[in-house]
């Protein structure tokens, strides 16, 4: 039975589209009601919304599913609101992504155990602070695979003969810390196939704390292609925003994590990252044959056709289609193991050897400092604004948090996983 709304306070906008095909041959007399709950227009995440968006809407078209999008009130509260609102207008899957949206899945999950919960990129995360995950059975965590995104660019970016890059993360999260470790294996893995020696390839290496653009973000770029950086990886709104402008005054080139962003900027050569439009339809199609693992992570990357590099037309010569093509077939039949931990921990462990990694030492200081509660950005940007200057968050204004998510052990429960650590 439907739960009554009244009283309930509208934090959301419902955004009345329906994304509805002919009809096919379904296996139920039921239509699939698809809700995405998300912000497509602000936010720190509205491009990722965007792309999922695209995601389901052509899902629901091809399937003849009914699609909608719920736009909550940014915070976790709105969030619940809207998912709850729309389970009581009929939807049977809610589809959502950020760390509101982890939050409030953690709450409903259980409570709505007829509902399906696809969450990307995050699994259901206790709001409260002590950083519990729990995936229940009806919920899908739809992982997508940053460290192979990392690799084809660190890769694809020494093949082509750069030896001084370097690799600028938009914050201290799990997410650019993984593709920041992806970036390095595949710099090493192609130093060491064109037998270069240790320490030939150099790549300065920096995780801001936050998404801000600051005045010290700018000179740090600076600073790196002043002391011979040819080339840099940027991940995170922050860095991919001023990064492509920054290395330009130096002729410098860029590649970036965002795969939107590649013909924005005449010096950005290749875009290695996510493509969410693909990662959704896949995992509701997944969802729909009974492919995908309720109370599970399910990772998308090369082999799932979630991951993709696209070079720039006449940027590589040395690096080509051929050679990607070749590379792609090495990772997904495993004769290249990509390492899942953050090899920048620990570069003599994992025999990071060809490339000599500068102020990895300092990032992870910051990373670590940013786990604890504290933003040594925070310093900087205090000492921006006594100068009369000010940071900027590249898409809303606000500096962007990521939240750990950690790795799932079996729990007591029939069909849950519970998790009370952070590190992956």
């Amino acid at each position: 039975m439907l739960k009554s709304i009244a009283g309930r306070i509208a934090l959301f906008m419902l955004i009345g589209v329906s994304a509805m095909a002919a009809a096919g041959c379904g296996s139920s007399d039921e239509t699939r009601k698809i809700v995405f709950v998300g912000n497509t227009e602000s936010g720190s995440d509205y491009e990722v919304c965007q792309e999922i968006w695209q995601g389901v809407s052509a899902y629901a078209a091809e399937s003849g599913a009914e699609a909608s999008i719920y736009t909550p009130d940014p915070s976790a509260a709105g969030a619940r609101i809207a998912m709850m609102n729309a389970i009581d207008e009929g939807a049977n899957v809610i589809v959502c992504v950020g760390d509101e949206m982890a939050s409030a899945v953690y709450d409903l999950q259980q409570r709505e155990n007829h509902t399906e919960f696809v969450l990307i990129d995050d699994v259901p995360t206790n709001g409260s602070g002590s950083g519990k995950t729990r995936i229940r059975g009806n919920t899908f965590s739809v992982m997508c695979n940053r460290q192979e995104a990392g690799f084809l660019a660190g890769y694809a970016a020494v093949s082509e003969g750069y030896r001084k890059i370097g690799f600028l993360g938009g914050s201290a999260g799990e997410d650019d810390r993984k593709y920041g470790s992806g970036f390095i294996q595949g710099a090493e893995a192609a130093g060491k196939a064109m037998g270069y020696t240790d320490g030939e390839v150099e790549i300065r290496y920096r995780l801001t704390t936050s998404n801000a653009i600051s005045p010290t973000l700018v000179s740090d770029i600076g600073s790196w292609f002043r002391e011979g950086c040819e080339l840099i990886c940027v991940c995170g709104s922050g860095p991919e925003f001023i990064g492509p402008e920054s290395a330009a005054q130096f002729g410098g080139k860029v590649i970036t994590a965002d795969i939107n962003q590649l013909e924005s900027a005449d010096n950005i050569i290749a875009a290695s990252g996510i493509n969410h439009i693909n990662v959704v339809q896949l995992a509701l199609k997944a969802l729909e044959e009974g492919k995908l693992e309720g109370g599970e992570k399910n990772f998308f990357g090369l082999s799932e056709g979630g991951v993709t590099l696209q070079l720039k037309e006449g940027q590589f010569q040395s690096f080509t289609d051929a050679e990607l093509a070749a590379l792609t077939d090495q990772i997904t039949s495993g004769e290249i193991e990509i390492e899942s931990a953050d090899v920048a921990e620990n570069p003599e462990r994992y025999e990071i050897t060809v490339c000599s990694l500068i102020g990895v030492e300092d990032a992870i200081a910051e990373a670590e400092a940013a786990e604890n509660g504290e933003n040594t950005e925070d310093v900087e940007n205090a000492e921006d604004a006594e100068n009369g200057e000010g940071a900027v968050d590249a898409q809303s204004g606000d500096a962007a948090v990521s939240t750990e998510s950690g790795d799932a052990v079996p729990g007591t429960e029939s069909g849950d996983i519970a998790a009370d650590s952070a590190a992956e």
